[in-house]
């Protein structure tokens, strides 16, 4: 088992390749157990071509990736379903299954009792206080409570109290297309999930927010990583500005602690 110290997470050199194009270019950064890290940058930054690696979604051309010091190749599928889950951009899920249902599809991988499962379920829907709505039909659910259920059907798919900083969870923009209030609940969400020990990779657009919720920070432009950090080390209006290629300004909020870029 991983401890919050150890590596949990290393890529040495990551190169993906398209069309002769360079989606990534020797891509290097260790994340260890229990950290919520976000992942900033333009469009066509490499971001979702970096998830995807990790995931192993899509091959890299050079490089190695380690999971909790094993070779991300070695892994069955299976078994590296039960250590990493991904919560994709779009969820297409038709069905009229229970949220209760939804989020026992996590559990596939884990050939483990049905009732282990269901324990497993329950325990979900009351850390991500879901259990009200457990019998509710997802269909008819807004698409701010589909994100959270989809949340929770792949923390099921690594849910495991014994061994959390195994686990990664990766969130390609998870706040994308819902409103201020759903964004805010996922963001709370989010930060809970951290203090469960489990390890979050988020795509994220808004600076602030992951600025305001991150243990670390890594910004991307042209398939690099331009910076990788703590949000209290990045507070330098210039890395942004330079990310971007936009002039932001920095303010302090009176009587708060807190730097805001606009």
């Amino acid at each position: 088992m991983a401890s919050s110290r150890e590596k949990l997470l290393s890529l040495d050199g990551i190169w993906c390749v398209s069309n002769g194009k360079y989606l990534l270019k020797d891509v290097s950064f260790d994340l260890h157990g229990g950290e919520l890290v976000s992942i900033i940058g333009p469009n066509g930054a490499g971001k979702s071509t970096l998830v995807k690696a990790i995931s192993c979604e899509r091959p890299i051309d050079r490089g190695t990736i380690f999971l909790n010091g094993m070779h991300i190749k070695d892994y069955a599928p299976k078994d590296r379903a039960r250590h990493m889950a991904v919560l994709p951009q779009a969820n297409t899920l038709s069905f009229p299954y229970t949220v209760a249902e939804v989020i026992a599809l996590g559990r596939t991988p884990h050939d483990v009792p049905r009732s282990t499962n269901n324990a497993i379920v329950r325990d979900i829907l009351q850390e991500l206080d879901l259990s009200k709505s457990s019998e509710r039909i997802y269909t008819t659910l807004s698409s701010g409570e589909k994100q959270r259920v989809q949340v929770a059907r792949v923390m099921a798919q690594i849910w495991d109290k014994g061994d959390e900083f195994s686990k990664i969870l990766i969130m390609d923009e998870p706040l994308t297309s819902l409103d201020l209030k759903y964004q805010k609940e996922l963001v709370l969400i989010l930060k809970k999930i951290s203090t469960l020990r489990i390890t979050i990779i988020t795509v994220m657009h808004d600076i602030n927010v992951a600025m305001a919720v991150s243990d670390k920070i890594l910004t991307m432009k042209d398939g690099e990583v331009t910076c990788f950090d703590s949000p209290e080390k990045m507070q330098d209006v210039s890395i942004f500005n330079n990310l971007f290629n936009i002039n932001l300004e920095m303010i302090t909020l009176p009587d708060h602690d807190t730097n805001l870029f606009f």
